[in-house]
Protein backbone atom coordinates (compact mmCIF):
# COMPACT_ATOMS: atom_id res chain seq x y z
CA UNK A 1 0.00 0.00 0.00
CA UNK A 2 2.78 2.45 0.90
CA UNK A 3 4.63 1.66 -2.35
CA UNK A 4 1.46 2.34 -4.38
CA UNK A 5 0.92 5.64 -2.55
CA UNK A 6 4.56 6.69 -3.09
CA UNK A 7 4.40 5.78 -6.80
CA UNK A 8 1.18 7.76 -7.20
CA UNK A 9 2.71 10.79 -5.44
CA UNK A 10 5.81 10.71 -7.68
CA UNK A 11 3.66 10.54 -10.81
CA UNK A 12 1.59 13.50 -9.66
CA UNK A 13 4.72 15.55 -8.90
CA UNK A 14 6.16 14.78 -12.36
CA UNK A 15 2.89 15.76 -13.99
CA UNK A 16 2.76 19.04 -12.04
CA UNK A 17 6.39 19.84 -12.97
CA UNK A 18 5.57 19.35 -16.66
CA UNK A 19 2.57 21.67 -16.38
CA UNK A 20 4.64 24.35 -14.60
CA UNK A 21 7.25 24.07 -17.37
CA UNK A 22 4.60 24.48 -20.09
CA UNK A 23 3.20 27.55 -18.38
CA UNK A 24 6.71 29.06 -18.14
CA UNK A 25 7.33 28.46 -21.86
CA UNK A 26 3.90 29.89 -22.76
CA UNK A 27 4.63 33.04 -20.73
CA UNK A 28 7.99 33.50 -22.52
CA UNK A 29 6.37 33.12 -25.96
CA UNK A 30 3.63 35.49 -24.87
CA UNK A 31 6.21 38.13 -23.87
CA UNK A 32 8.19 37.74 -27.13
CA UNK A 33 5.04 38.04 -29.24
CA UNK A 34 4.01 41.17 -27.34
CA UNK A 35 7.44 42.77 -27.91
CA UNK A 36 7.24 42.00 -31.67
CA UNK A 37 3.81 43.58 -31.76
CA UNK A 38 5.08 46.79 -30.07
CA UNK A 39 8.10 46.99 -32.41
CA UNK A 40 5.96 46.55 -35.54
CA UNK A 41 3.51 49.21 -34.38
CA UNK A 42 6.39 51.68 -33.80
CA UNK A 43 7.77 51.07 -37.32
CA UNK A 44 4.32 51.72 -38.78
CA UNK A 45 4.12 55.10 -37.00
CA UNK A 46 7.57 56.09 -38.36
CA UNK A 47 6.56 55.21 -41.94
CA UNK A 48 3.43 57.32 -41.59
CA UNK A 49 5.57 60.25 -40.43
CA UNK A 50 7.86 59.97 -43.50
CA UNK A 51 4.85 59.96 -45.81
CA UNK A 52 3.45 63.10 -44.14
CA UNK A 53 6.77 64.98 -44.66
CA UNK A 54 6.91 64.00 -48.36
CA UNK A 55 3.34 65.16 -48.98
CA UNK A 56 4.09 68.50 -47.26
CA UNK A 57 7.11 69.11 -49.50
CA UNK A 58 5.06 68.27 -52.59
CA UNK A 59 2.35 70.77 -51.59
CA UNK A 60 4.92 73.54 -51.11
CA UNK A 61 6.47 72.92 -54.53
CA UNK A 62 3.03 72.81 -56.14
CA UNK A 63 2.11 76.16 -54.54
CA UNK A 64 5.37 77.70 -55.75
CA UNK A 65 4.71 76.55 -59.32
CA UNK A 66 1.11 77.79 -59.29
CA UNK A 67 2.14 81.20 -57.91
CA UNK A 68 4.94 81.53 -60.47
CA UNK A 69 2.63 80.74 -63.40
CA UNK A 70 -0.22 83.14 -62.55
CA UNK A 71 -0.25 85.20 -65.78
CA UNK A 72 -0.23 83.95 -69.44
CA UNK A 73 2.97 85.74 -70.41
CA UNK A 74 4.59 85.02 -67.09
CA UNK A 75 3.51 81.41 -67.40
CA UNK A 76 5.19 81.05 -70.81
CA UNK A 77 8.30 82.75 -69.54
CA UNK A 78 8.42 80.62 -66.41
CA UNK A 79 7.87 77.47 -68.42
CA UNK A 80 10.72 78.35 -70.74
CA UNK A 81 13.01 79.36 -67.92
CA UNK A 82 11.88 76.76 -65.44
CA UNK A 83 11.79 73.67 -67.61
CA UNK A 84 14.31 72.10 -65.30
CA UNK A 85 12.18 72.99 -62.29
CA UNK A 86 9.13 71.42 -63.91
CA UNK A 87 11.12 68.29 -64.61
CA UNK A 88 12.22 68.19 -61.01
CA UNK A 89 8.65 68.68 -59.80
CA UNK A 90 7.45 65.85 -62.03
CA UNK A 91 10.22 63.62 -60.79
CA UNK A 92 9.46 64.47 -57.17
CA UNK A 93 5.76 63.85 -57.78
CA UNK A 94 6.54 60.41 -59.18
CA UNK A 95 8.82 59.66 -56.26
CA UNK A 96 6.13 60.76 -53.82
CA UNK A 97 3.56 58.62 -55.61
CA UNK A 98 5.93 55.66 -55.50
CA UNK A 99 6.63 56.33 -51.83
CA UNK A 100 2.90 56.59 -51.13
CA UNK A 101 2.31 53.22 -52.78
CA UNK A 102 5.21 51.68 -50.88
CA UNK A 103 3.94 53.06 -47.59
CA UNK A 104 0.44 51.77 -48.36
CA UNK A 105 1.81 48.31 -49.13
CA UNK A 106 3.91 48.44 -45.98
CA UNK A 107 0.88 49.61 -44.02
CA UNK A 108 -1.25 46.73 -45.34
CA UNK A 109 1.52 44.25 -44.61
CA UNK A 110 2.06 45.67 -41.14
CA UNK A 111 -1.67 45.58 -40.45
CA UNK A 112 -1.74 41.91 -41.41
CA UNK A 113 1.28 41.21 -39.20
CA UNK A 114 -0.30 43.06 -36.29
CA UNK A 115 -3.55 41.12 -36.70
CA UNK A 116 -1.56 37.88 -36.84
CA UNK A 117 0.37 38.83 -33.70
CA UNK A 118 -2.85 39.73 -31.90
CA UNK A 119 -4.34 36.36 -32.86
CA UNK A 120 -1.20 34.60 -31.61
CA UNK A 121 -1.33 36.55 -28.35
CA UNK A 122 -4.96 35.58 -27.81
CA UNK A 123 -4.10 31.95 -28.57
CA UNK A 124 -1.14 32.00 -26.16
CA UNK A 125 -3.28 33.58 -23.43
CA UNK A 126 -5.99 30.95 -23.97
CA UNK A 127 -3.41 28.14 -23.78
CA UNK A 128 -1.87 29.65 -20.66
CA UNK A 129 -5.30 29.95 -19.02
CA UNK A 130 -6.10 26.32 -19.92
CA UNK A 131 -2.80 25.07 -18.47
CA UNK A 132 -3.39 26.99 -15.24
CA UNK A 133 -6.91 25.56 -15.00
CA UNK A 134 -5.57 22.01 -15.48
CA UNK A 135 -2.91 22.62 -12.85
CA UNK A 136 -5.52 23.90 -10.40
CA UNK A 137 -7.69 20.81 -10.97
CA UNK A 138 -4.68 18.53 -10.56
CA UNK A 139 -3.72 20.20 -7.27
CA UNK A 140 -7.30 19.83 -6.02
CA UNK A 141 -7.33 16.16 -7.04
CA UNK A 142 -3.98 15.58 -5.35
CA UNK A 143 -5.28 17.17 -2.15
CA UNK A 144 -8.39 14.97 -2.32
CA UNK A 145 -6.27 11.85 -2.86
CA UNK A 146 -4.12 12.83 0.11
CA UNK A 147 -7.25 13.03 2.30
CA UNK A 148 -8.37 9.62 1.04
CA UNK A 149 -5.01 8.06 1.88
CA UNK A 150 -5.21 9.54 5.39
CA UNK A 151 -8.61 7.88 5.89
CA UNK A 152 -7.16 4.63 4.54
CA UNK A 153 -4.31 4.75 7.07
CA UNK A 154 -6.82 5.25 9.90
CA UNK A 155 -8.84 2.27 8.69
CA UNK A 156 -5.72 0.08 8.57
CA UNK A 157 -4.91 1.05 12.16
CA UNK A 158 -8.44 0.10 13.15
CA UNK A 159 -8.05 -3.29 11.47
CA UNK A 160 -4.85 -3.99 13.39
CA UNK A 161 -6.61 -3.06 16.61
CA UNK A 162 -9.46 -5.46 15.81
CA UNK A 163 -6.95 -8.24 15.09
CA UNK A 164 -5.36 -7.69 18.50
CA UNK A 165 -8.80 -7.82 20.17
CA UNK A 166 -9.64 -11.09 18.40
CA UNK A 167 -6.36 -12.68 19.47
CA UNK A 168 -6.91 -11.56 23.06
CA UNK A 169 -10.40 -13.07 23.08
CA UNK A 170 -9.05 -16.34 21.65
CA UNK A 171 -6.56 -16.51 24.53
CA UNK A 172 -9.33 -15.81 27.03
CA UNK A 173 -11.49 -18.59 25.55
CA UNK A 174 -8.69 -21.14 25.83
CA UNK A 175 -8.17 -20.30 29.51
CA UNK A 176 -11.80 -20.87 30.49
CA UNK A 177 -12.96 -24.15 32.11
CA UNK A 178 -15.69 -26.64 31.20
CA UNK A 179 -18.15 -25.01 33.57
CA UNK A 180 -18.37 -21.91 31.38
CA UNK A 181 -19.37 -23.51 28.08
CA UNK A 182 -22.35 -21.23 27.63
CA UNK A 183 -20.20 -18.18 28.06
CA UNK A 184 -17.74 -19.66 25.58
CA UNK A 185 -20.51 -20.21 23.07
CA UNK A 186 -21.63 -16.60 23.36
CA UNK A 187 -18.09 -15.38 23.06
CA UNK A 188 -17.59 -17.55 19.97
CA UNK A 189 -20.60 -15.93 18.38
CA UNK A 190 -19.18 -12.50 19.20
CA UNK A 191 -15.76 -13.46 17.86
CA UNK A 192 -17.25 -14.78 14.61
CA UNK A 193 -19.19 -11.57 14.20
CA UNK A 194 -16.08 -9.46 14.74
CA UNK A 195 -14.11 -11.63 12.31
CA UNK A 196 -16.77 -11.19 9.64
CA UNK A 197 -16.83 -7.46 10.28
CA UNK A 198 -13.04 -7.37 10.03
CA UNK A 199 -13.06 -9.34 6.73
CA UNK A 200 -15.70 -7.05 5.21
CA UNK A 201 -13.83 -3.93 6.28
CA UNK A 202 -10.53 -5.30 4.94
CA UNK A 203 -12.12 -6.17 1.57
CA UNK A 204 -13.64 -2.69 1.26
CA UNK A 205 -10.31 -1.02 2.02
CA UNK A 206 -8.44 -3.05 -0.59
CA UNK A 207 -11.09 -2.15 -3.18
CA UNK A 208 -10.62 1.55 -2.39
CA UNK A 209 -6.85 1.17 -2.64
CA UNK A 210 -7.08 -0.52 -6.05
CA UNK A 211 -9.40 2.19 -7.38
CA UNK A 212 -6.99 4.93 -6.22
Amino acid sequence: MEELAEDFRMKMEDHMWILYRRIHVAEQIHLESKNDYIKTRSETKENRGDLTVSETQFKKIKEMVEEGLSGPEMAIKKLEEGKELTTRVTKIAKEIDTARKWVQEKKDKTKHEVETLEAKLECREAQESLLKEKLSKLEAKLAEEGTGKLSLAKAMRRIKKLEINVKERDVELLSLGEEKREAIRQLCVLVDYQRNLYDDLKTSIFKVALQA
